[in-house]
């Protein structure tokens, strides 16, 4: 629950001012006509009233709710569905703008007189309406506003509605809906927030004020929780009164029942807002005794005073009744375990003995699958319960505790002794015996109803059980394996030994229909238990033993070597298809195949051959769902290969970055070396031993990884890829589509290149899928284009009541209580075979409803093949022509803006455009046809990480023509990306608002100010991972385009006249200047991501001033006017630690952040770690070649300030020193391998190629320092003079020795050694750490930095 403060000021001048974004509703007729015109089927019409509609929902605009409610009171004037449509919209407009929270910190513009209106109209017509459907609405209507003025302005609303439901002369139909609104509003009350209006809104608060504000939300609490004690028990009599005269079958039984339901419903809502481990409320024990004597009866039957004729009607409201009750004893459970305990055995007896084991498995699957999750929930919760273990029971006594704290205390442990002593029983000996049997045979095994969709609708049917085989499934079956893994966990070894004595007992039977199924289900809880179990069972064997044979006696054939189109079908298990023995042959398989799939990783190498060869012969069953069954079985044998190849990357990727291969230096190597600081540097950090770990970790799993694939021969490969295909063309349900394109995905991902035989198969196969995912977008388009708000609000309230009933059955506000009744964690993972291999194959895209939903899954899950198959095989795939007629439509498709599919699809659409443009030499017609797609994708300034490395590569692949017509959103887009990377970065320093809007250029987004204390308040705010990559995307951009098209113009010239690049990124650049100008930002603890992001900045303003160093002064010029100065003891951390030289100039802080960063290290590189090292002397190259170029040109007197001018002579000769080495770098990189270390990607390859004529690397860096020592030594008055200034400033003999040398024509070498010198006379540590020491010291996120060339200790 949240404490808001009230409105603060986005900057001087005063609080903030919601700004409508459409023209105030004139009239009620106006918006009775808007409402109208908003169930129009005309698409215009329709569209326009909407954004109407949302508009004023959006500002909640005076007199648009109550206007709305007068619209709901015409019942004889206006249609039902005009009226459901305005309680609707009233409804959407309170709960998103009735009163903003701490989050948005914007106030409505309701009226308070307003919100009376629409309270106490809403609570009479919650009474008088006729429409259910309208007033089901109005009852969420009356939910959203207590959530906000309950108990403050509506202090009795709970009791108006509870006297409703008492009131004598309403009619019984209205008093249960005035109940069931009460349930509503007490399960929204679980998400109340606090909020307290400031006296005056975007006024700063003193303490006093605070004091008051904070003493009114206390005493609001307390009124909360008086109120809501008050429900207690008027409710209990409901309640009471209400089940005794329906299990006596009195006169008006029949309305009694549901009564009694509501009741129960809201006392459960009630218990869980207010959770105790004291005293239950008064009056709970007849509560109690009232629903264990409601439950009994209910499960004995109809009472003889209910005649037959009524018996339906009895056994309907009687199921309801008995799921109310039973999730109202799991809410005393939930929310007051201890003073409940007493009770518990008694509720054990009840719902296991009289229940689960009593009633015969008829009964029990004929109950309510609701009643039946509840059955079960309510033990494993009790099972679940930590007060209810030995370990609390025994816990020694804290010390010194009052005599009556000790009372209660062990009062308490005596009450869960007697509950924990039930439980052990309920494990053990003939009750775990006969409960387990229960489970399996009444929970787990398939009905009849199973049974027969599973003929009829066999994708229906395998969809279901894939739903089941989530954590979240909430139905009967999974919520009884819940259960039965809840007994292994808590039972120890004698319950698994329960339950395989019952599968070997049935495995002895002779198989009927009965004993196939009850082994199916045992199969099942053996799998899903597997962790459990597996001291008792050798699963190879048992494959061995069973299983092989199983599956051998019924597989259909494979294909024939060399096919290359799907065999047809084929019936498994003899007899005639659809017949009941081939369906029972068919469960068994089915769940054997399952098997695989949860336990193959139990299996020897040698045994894998055979599980993969079944498997795909399986495929082709004509049983659909034994085929679906062979697809999971897979994805979860091929997530055992994609999680050692997972692992092996990433051993290779830390030894390349030990060996330094593969970083290009600047930018192109920024990415991987932000991840390398990040994870403190891999491997390479920790010497010989490390390498050597690193090195037999890679060779096992290398092992691993080519054992597991040899059982995967090439003729396994191509049939499981024709079967995969010929399933497909057999399926119609998506969901089954899906799945089986995430099986062609993993195996693409798993094989690599040896998938590239079989390209032929996959290019075949495709086109079709395209063809039916055209077909189904063409529907869904024509399905979204006829719906209107209405239709969209009855979807919605249709998705809201199905998760209230979810919720209802996991027991109300304590959900499933942590997997009360769920799985284990082991056991999630057993009974979701292929999960995360399925999730890697992608498909899982998009989270709509209906057509749409189904639209944009598939879509998915074919770009997901595409992505692995292009990432794998590169140009080859590309060559083929099926596979590029599937490609580019399909990017085009997935990257249109304001389509719903594309919204979803288009992250990974960038993907598949990426590694697509990367796998090609020049930018196909195709490619360039997206380019409209991209501009649209650029206006809208989401996508800029993904979107800017994509025109990059187009820049790369020399088709820089085809983004002409892109040149000005390119250069906003830039600007927007630089700008809200200064936002997110201040953010982290915590810089205050007004600080952001002066760094930005713009205020932050949302338009709101900062903190609740005022303007000046600041709390930093981590930078999030899409910060960097987005500024960093940004950067690498600006970098290409100097290098491909370096500026031009005279020395006196102006950026506009440097040609048309530097004008469209001049803005970006100077928005850059102003991030690294800012006062706020310290120069000490920054987290490692800004300080990469500096790093990029500072190396694309290096590499434009050593390209047009006139530029300078007019990308500077306002620096100080841009960046907001610090406001007395604003700034938060900044403030606190002293920022960059936080007093002078704009330009002083620039250029003494850029020595600061240009001379520091990275604690990686000092340790030898070989990219951070080749990137350092990168980037200490380039600071030095950019200043100097400064300097030269005369476009920078600050430079010549003198601690500033001798921290760049450190820098020069740290680049001096460097120069062999980056020689050598640039060597290394020009030998890197195409393939083996540029993963054959084109436009890597590419911009490592310009990189050869980069000046950074071509500027002889001794010619370069040597002259601006000369100019500066002229300036200074000779070079005698020119040391003698150094050495006044505390320059050390060491450093002008080695400038004295470059001046008279000698070069430094590695280690600073002057040339002539031997190396051990250069080393002169008091020298270098009196240098050295005169650097800032740096620190990212708590990883020390060390100055350039000193030692660590």
């Amino acid at each position: 629950m949240l404490l808001g403060l009230g409105g603060t000021p986005s900057g001087p001048g005063g609080p903030v001012t919601a700004q409508p974004t459409v023209p105030e509703p004139s009239s009620v007729e106006q918006v009775l006509a808007t409402i109208q015109a908003s169930l129009s089927n005309d698409r215009a019409t329709r569209t326009s009233a909407e954004t109407l509609l949302h508009g004023w929902e959006a500002d909640a605009a005076p007199g648009f709710l109550s206007g709305l409610m007068r619209i709901v009171e015409q019942r004889d004037a206006v249609p039902e569905p005009i009226r459901l449509l305005a309680v609707v919209v009233a409804k959407n407009a309170v709960g998103s703008s009735w009163r903003k929270t701490l989050g948005t910190r914007e106030w409505s513009r309701v009226p308070d007189a307003e919100k009376a209106v629409v309270r106490e109209g809403a609570m009479q017509l919650l009474l008088t309406d006729p429409s259910d459907r309208v007033s089901l609405q109005l009852s969420l209507l009356i939910t959203n506003i207590a959530r906000f003025d309950f108990p403050g302005r509506a202090e009795n609303l709970l009791q108006v509605l509870i006297s409703a439901a008492w009131e004598v002369q309403l009619p019984p139909a209205v008093k249960l809906r005035v109940l069931k609104a009460l349930k509503r509003v007490l399960q929204g009350l679980s998400s109340k927030r606090f909020v307290i209006e400031a006296p005056t809104p975007g006024a700063q608060l003193a303490i006093p004020d605070l004091s008051a504000l904070s003493a009114r939300i206390n005493t609001e609490r307390a009124l909360f929780k008086t109120k809501l004690a008050e429900c207690f028990a008027p409710l209990h009599s409901l309640l009471t009164q209400n089940t005794t005269t329906f299990i006596a079958g009195s006169p008006g039984w029949d309305t009694a029942g549901p009564f009694a339901a509501s009741a129960a419903a809201c006392l459960q809502a009630l218990l869980y807002l207010t959770p105790t481990q004291d005293d239950l409320a008064a009056g709970t024990p007849d509560v109690l005794q009232a629903i264990l004597v409601g439950c009994s009866t209910i499960q004995q039957g109809r009472p003889q005073t209910i005649p037959p004729i009524q018996a339906d009607q009895w056994s309907e409201l009687s199921g309801k009744l008995y799921e109310r009750l039973a999730g109202l004893a799991i809410a005393y459970l939930d929310a007051a375990a201890l003073p409940f305990a007493g009770y518990v055995p008694t509720f054990l007896e009840l719902f296991v003995k009289s229940a689960l084991i009593g009633l015969d498995a008829a009964t029990v699957r004929a109950m309510r699958p609701k009643r039946r999750v509840l059955l079960v929930r309510f033990i494993s919760k009790a099972l679940l319960n930590p007060f209810y273990r030995q370990e609390w029971v025994e816990a020694p006594v804290p010390a010194g505790l009052p005599s009556n704290q000790l009372a209660r205390l062990m009062d308490s442990r005596a009450r869960a002794a007697h509950t924990n002593a039930a439980l052990k029983a309920l494990l053990s000996g003939p009750t775990c015996a006969a409960l387990v049997e229960a489970l399996v045979s009444k929970y787990v095994a398939l009905s009849g109803e199973e049974l027969e969709e599973w003929k009829e609708d066999p994708e229906s049917y395998a969809r279901t059980m894939e739903v089941e085989s989530g954590p979240d499934a909430d139905t009967p079956r999974p919520i009884g394996v819940g259960l039965l893994l809840c007994m292994l966990e808590h039972g120890g070894e004698g319950v698994a030994v329960v339950l395989l004595r019952l599968a070997s007992a049935l495995q002895q039977q002779q198989r009927t229909p009965d004993s196939v199924l009850m082994l199916e289900a045992c199969y099942r809880c053996i799998g899903e238990g597997f962790n459990h179990v597996s001291s008792h069972v050798n699963f190879a064997a048992w494959y061995n033993s069973e299983l092989a044979p199983l599956l051998n006696a019924n597989a259909p054939p494979a294909p024939p070597p060399g096919a290359q189109a799907p065999p047809p079908p084929v019936p498994i298990g003899g007899g005639a298809a659809g017949g009941e023995q081939a369906l029972l042959v068919a469960v068994l398989a089915a769940r054997a195949l399952w098997l695989l799939g949860v336990c193959g990783q139990e299996l020897p190498s040698d045994m894998l051959g055979s599980a993969y060869q079944q498997c795909v012969c399986y495929l082709a069953a004509e049983d659909v769902v034994v085929a679906l069954s062979s697809v999971t079985s897979l994805l979860g044998l091929l997530s055992l290969v994609l999680d050692d190849q997972a692992a092996l990357e990433q051993l290779r990727a830390a030894q390349r970055a030990a060996a330094g291969r593969g970083a290009a230096g600047g930018l192109v190597g920024r990415v991987d070396a932000m991840q390398l600081a990040e994870t403190g540097g891999g491997s390479g950090m920790g010497g010989d031993s490390d390498q050597q770990e690193t090195a037999a970790a890679m060779a096992e799993a290398s092992a691993r990884v080519e054992s597991r694939l040899a059982s995967l021969s090439p003729q396994v490969t191509a049939a499981a890829l024709l079967n995969c295909f010929g399933l497909l063309s057999r399926l119609r349900e998506v969901e089954s589509m899906v799945r089986v394109l995430q099986l062609v995905s993993v195996l693409v991902e798993a094989l690599g290149e040896r998938i590239r035989p079989h390209l032929g198969i996959i290019a075949a196969g495709l086109p079709q899928v395209w063809s039916r995912a055209e077909v189904l977008s063409a529907a869904a388009a024509a399905a979204a284009a006829s719906s209107s708000l209405l239709d969209r609000a009855n979807a919605g309230h249709k998705h809201s009541a199905d998760a209230s009933s979810l919720a209802d059955a996991a027991a109300g506000g304590g959900g499933s209580g942590g997997a009360a009744g769920s799985r284990t964690s082991s056991g999630a993972v057993r009974g979701t075979p292929g999960a995360v291999a399925a999730g890697r194959g992608g498909g899982g895209g998009g989270d709509g409803n209906g057509e749409a939903g189904a639209v944009v899954r598939l879509h998915s899950a074919l770009i997901a093949v595409l992505t692995h198959l292009v990432g794998k095989l590169r140009t080859v795939a590309l060559e083929d022509a099926n596979i590029r007629g599937v490609v580019f439509p399909l990017l085009k498709y997935s990257t249109r803006v304001g389509s719903p599919e594309g919204e979803v699809l288009v992250d990974e659409a960038f993907r598949l455009w990426s590694v697509t443009i990367a796998s090609l030499p020049v930018v196909p017609p195709q490619l360039r046809e997206l380019l409209p797609n991209a501009a649209a994708l650029l206006r809208r300034g989401r996508d800029a990480a993904a979107l800017l490395p994509l025109l990059e590569a187009y820049l790369l692949l020399d088709a820089a023509d085809s983004l002409q017509p892109l040149a000005a959103d390119m250069g906003r887009a830039l600007e927007a990306s630089i700008r809200s990377t200064a936002i997110a970065v201040l953010a982290a320093v915590g810089a205050s608002a007004s600080s952001a809007v002066g760094a930005s250029g713009a205020p932050p987004a949302g338009g709101g100010g900062g903190g609740g204390g005022g303007a000046n308040a600041a709390v930093a705010i981590p930078l999030s991972a899409e910060t960097p990559a987005e500024a960093m995307a940004a950067a690498a951009l600006i970098d290409v385009l100097l290098q491909l098209f370096p500026p031009g113009g005279s020395s006196t010239a102006s950026p506009a006249q440097h040609g048309p690049v530097v004008t469209l990124v001049a803005p970006a650049m100077r928005a850059m200047a102003a991030l690294l100008a800012h006062p706020a930002v310290p120069s000490a603890g920054l987290n490692v991501k800004i300080i990469n992001i500096f790093e990029g900045f500072l190396e694309v303003l290096g590499r434009l001033w050593l390209l047009s160093p006139t530029t300078f002064p007019e990308l500077v010029a306002g620096l100080d006017a841009a960046v907001v100065p610090l406001p007395p003891g604003g700034g938060g951390a900044a403030a606190a630690e002293g920022g960059e030289g936080s007093s002078g100039s704009a330009v002083d802080r620039l250029l003494d952040r850029w020595l600061t960063i240009a001379s520091a290290r990275f604690l990686e590189e000092i340790v030898g770690v070989k990219t951070m090292s080749m990137l350092g002397r990168f980037r200490r190259r380039m600071a030095t070649l950019a200043l100097c170029a400064l300097l030269i040109a005369g476009c920078c007197d600050h430079l010549y300030e003198p601690r500033k001018l001798l921290r760049l002579c450190s820098l020069a000769v740290q680049a001096l020193a460097d120069d062999s080495e980056f020689s050598a770098d640039q060597t290394e990189l020009d030998s890197l391998d195409f393939t083996a270390d540029l993963a054959a990607d084109t436009v890597l390859a590419r911009r490592l190629s310009i990189t050869r004529a980069d000046p950074v690397r071509k500027v002889d860096v001794h010619d370069c320092v040597r002259g601006v020592l000369t100019k500066v030594a002229e300036r200074a008055g000779g070079p005698e003079a020119f040391m003698a200034a150094l050495a006044s400033h505390g320059a050390p003999d060491r450093l002008r020795a080695q400038l004295a040398a470059v001046l008279s024509g000698l070069r430094i070498r590695a280690g600073g050694v002057i040339d002539g010198e031997e190396p051990e006379d250069s080393a002169d540590a008091a020298d270098d750490d009196e240098l050295y020491g005169m650097l800032p010291a740096m620190s990212e996120g708590g990883v020390p930095f060390a100055s350039s060339g000193s030692t660590p200790d």
